[in-house]
């Protein structure tokens, strides 16, 4: 099986005992177009295709609230007069209300602006606690797992929390298999490069290219690419929104161990460095992904 389907699969068990699920992950992590299918396609099998629900969060903030809600009704297609939330809440209810067991399924919560985002959670809350009939997945990272962990809104503090796992070995050889059809990757090789990379999705992109035009591993090819990359610099420059230059390089001159790890990350420059996908935890300490991360940085903030 697929690895990311296997996880699918032991995600899909929580809801026989929970009503509600949130599936966090770190910068990167999920491949949204992938895995939204892998989740839709097992919860149609679960709950029935009529019987299932997804929303995309919209990321624009033109029309404020009104437009939001109208943007999740036409994806919904439940009303053409859903233009405010106690309209969609009304809508939504009225299918609740047939018995049936549905699944709700809101996607890239992080990117809604934070009015919308807690305005919608808000109704989520009321539909959980009115309806048993409801199984709802909220996918997210950094500002979900804020309101889950300041206690903003109770639901969420009952719901299950779980996080996109590790990538594997074998998830390197599915991402290049499926990328690269003609050309095949060997159990060494994917060592290789999980390692140079620390499990990082985006640098492990950038590689992966590198890997298949040059046909080898070479790590003096990879750093360069590193060094060069546009997007992984606005990883760590995008940091510094958040943080002093100094706070940020007293991080990077630490070899190995940043912090210790706590369910929760308070100190701003951490939590900037987890979420971006940089450090990682062993459930003790946030360690580097890798050395070739943290040099990269060093030489990207000019330490």
């Amino acid at each position: 099986m697929i690895p990311e389907k296997k996880f699918i699969e032991e995600l899909f068990e929580y809801f026989y005992i929970h009503s509600a699920v949130l599936l966090l992950s770190q910068e990167g992590r999920t491949q949204p177009s992938n895995n939204r299918t892998y989740i839709l396609e097992r919860a149609k099998k679960q709950f029935g295709e009529k019987n299932v629900f997804h929303i995309v969060v919209p990321k624009k903030n033109k029309g404020g609230l009104n437009d939001f809600f109208s943007n999740i009704g036409n994806q919904l297609n439940i009303s053409d007069s859903v233009d405010n939330s106690l309209f969609f809440l009304m809508n939504f209810e009225k299918i609740l209300k047939t018995g049936k067991t549905y699944f709700l399924l809101i996607d890239e919560f992080d990117d809604g602006f934070e009015e919308a985002r807690l305005e919608l959670a808000g109704l989520v809350r009321i539909l959980n606690e009115r309806y048993l009939n409801i199984k709802i997945l909220i996918c997210g990272g950094e500002l979900l797992a804020d309101l889950y962990y300041t206690g903003k809104l109770s639901f969420l503090n009952n719901a299950e929390y779980i996080q996109w796992p590790e990538y594997t070995v074998k998830d390197v050889i599915h991402i290049f298999k499926k990328q690269y059809e003609s050309f095949s990757l060997n159990i060494e090789n994917a060592e290789k490069l999980l390692e140079f990379c620390g499990g990082n999705p985006l640098i492990l992109n950038e590689i992966l290219d590198l890997f298949y035009n040059f046909k080898k591993f070479d790590s003096f090819l990879f750093n360069n690419a590193i060094n060069y990359s546009l997007l992984f610099k606005n990883q760590f420059v995008s940091l510094l929104n958040n943080c002093e230059r100094n706070n940020l390089c007293q991080f990077l001159l630490k070899k190995e161990e940043v912090g210790y790890y706590t369910p929760y990350i308070y100190d701003p420059v951490l939590k900037g460095l987890y979420w971006k996908n940089l450090v990682k935890t062993d459930q003790k300490k946030l360690i580097w992904r890798c050395n070739n991360i943290r040099l990269a940085g060093l030489q990207i903030i000019g330490c």
